[in-house]
């Protein structure tokens, strides 16, 4: 159940609703949970099958337990006992009876202490609550398979030597409840986030075209370079050849050649003819 500010953000069992959602009282105790959200907060709501019930441990402990080793043993071995992640055993309390008080007082040597175990598991989509509701029942009776489980959890406990015995004092029944998660609404910082984001993927961007930009440059650079370099060796040799540079021939004694020495060979051989 879901109340606004300004409302009374708590009940009593005095206040006995039967509606879905609402708060059920069996023997006094109050099953469900109200959530009290601010006008600058939303509550997603979702509805959910639970099972609860309530019932007496009598145990025999050789040392003594804390209360976070006492729920957190009680809620490994129910969800167990009836094949459910432990995070679905959404809520437990665990007391110490009156009468396992003052035996406990009177028996230092035995040990024995019984406790109040009230339970209220989600039951999963993939499950059917009536069974669920059924295994939740037969923790108490001796020979089931549930049994055996919840009281192996409960004896691999360190100070536990013995489970005496498990009672029934609420028979386990299943109920539909509200399961609310409570979201901060705040328009100014999703405005901020998106902002945020928008900001990022600018950044993002304009990295990218730098990079892109800084590679075109590179690349133009050299090409650049490479083509000052072929303009300074064209311009060296065309001055090379400005200021009457001089290439070595080799003489192919031919009748190409010029010089004295081709001629008197070329009338060397027109004499031997007219003979």
């Amino acid at each position: 159940m879901l109340m606004q500010e300004g409302q009374q953000c708590s009940v009593t069992c005095a206040e006995r609703y039967n509606s879905v959602g609402h708060f059920k009282c069996l023997h006094e105790m109050v099953v469900g949970k109200s959530v009290c959200v601010t006008s600058s907060q939303i509550a997603l709501v979702a509805v959910v099958t639970k099972v609860a019930g309530t019932m007496e441990v009598e145990l025999h402990l050789e040392a003594e337990l804390t209360q976070e080793e006492l729920s957190r043993m009680f809620q490994s071995g129910i969800a167990g006992a009836v094949a459910i992640p432990m995070e679905q055993v959404a809520k437990l309390a665990v007391s110490e009876t009156l009468q396992g008080k003052g035996q406990r007082r009177r028996l230092q040597v035995n040990q024995t202490t019984r406790y109040d175990v009230t339970y209220e598991v989600i039951v999963p989509d993939s499950m059917d609550p009536d069974v669920v509701v059924n295994k939740a029942n037969n923790i108490t009776h001796p020979d089931t398979v549930e049994a055996q489980v919840f009281q192996t959890v409960l004896m691999g406990t360190f100070g536990v030597a013995q489970v005496q015995r498990v009672l029934t004092k609420i028979p386990a029944f299943k109920f539909e409840d509200e399961v609310a998660a409570i979201a901060t609404s705040n328009p100014n910082q999703a405005h901020d986030e998106t902002a945020s984001w928008g900001l990022i993927v600018l950044i993002i961007l304009l990295s990218v075209l730098c990079l892109v930009l800084s590679t075109g440059a590179a690349v133009v650079f050299q090409r650049k370079r490479a083509t000052a370099a072929m303009q300074d060796d064209l311009e060296g040799l065309r001055e090379a050849a400005d200021h009457g540079s001089v290439v070595a021939r080799i003489p192919s004694h031919t009748l190409l050649d010029t010089g004295s020495s081709g001629e008197e060979t070329l009338k060397n051989q027109i004499s031997s003819f007219e003979v």
